[in-house]
């Protein structure tokens, strides 16, 4: 839902336990903000402006995410993003509209973790 949204503010506890957040078509750079949200299964952030790798390293705190769609951030063009997520995310099942075989999952986390010790 495109409202221009450039920062997700931490919010009140009560909102904590939400398991599905549509954030697309905005300005959101940033996802440390996001780590409140400990119930989260769905989260959207296409076509955002999301372009640093380190960004990444925010998600796999959100241990129950299964569905997480990035498609059209910068940082969905970097070699390491597929890598990055399905070896830092063992949970998630779908990335960008596109199911996480469990070969998918082994293979990258294998590569991720040898890749970490070089780059990351």
């Amino acid at each position: 839902m495109q409202k221009a949204i450039s920062v997700v503010d931490v919010v009140p506890q009560r909102y904590h336990n939400i398991h599905t957040l549509y954030l697309s078509g905005n300005f959101i750079a940033q996802l440390e903000n996001l780590c409140q949200f400990k119930q989260l299964k769905v989260l959207s952030l296409a076509t955002n402006s999301v372009s640093s790798i380190h960004q990444l390293n925010y998600l796999p705190q959100l241990p129950r995410l299964e569905n997480l769609n990035l498609s059209g951030n910068p940082v969905a063009k970097h070699l390491l993003y597929r890598t990055t997520l399905c070896g830092n995310c063992k949970q998630l099942k779908i990335l960008d509209n596109t199911n996480i075989s469990h070969q998918e999952k082994v293979r990258f986390g294998t590569l991720f973790k040898t890749l970490e010790n070089r780059f990351l």
